[in-house]
């Protein structure tokens, strides 16, 4: 399952793009029917956690430009693929939780 990490960043592009709120691992594992074994929980996209919150803190924007989306998806993604290993996937924009059944 692939979620929106932070409440936080939670912006008029979120209800935008259809999301309701976004998740920690907490809440995410929170949401999860019972009966599943948890594999993986961890958090991706970092740069784009900085980018977000640069967007929303610096810039005041709650939307991102389409030139910002454009950068975010060309450039920061690739970014987020190292620096996601290199930080244990400790913080990210998203996070990822794997269950399987028992």
């Amino acid at each position: 399952m692939l979620a929106p990490a932070h409440q936080w960043l939670f912006t008029a592009f979120d209800k935008a793009i259809g999301h309701y709120r976004r998740y920690t691992k907490r809440t995410l594992a929170a949401e999860v029917p019972e009966g599943l074994v948890r594999e993986k929980l961890l958090y991706l996209d970092a740069a784009g956690l900085l980018a977000s919150m640069g967007n929303r803190v610096l810039l005041g924007s709650p939307m991102p430009t389409e030139r910002q989306i454009d950068f975010w998806d060309g450039v920061l993604v690739r970014c987020s693929v190292r620096l996601d290993r290199w930080l244990g996937h400790s913080i990210g924009k998203s996070v990822l939780g794997i269950w399987r059944r028992r």
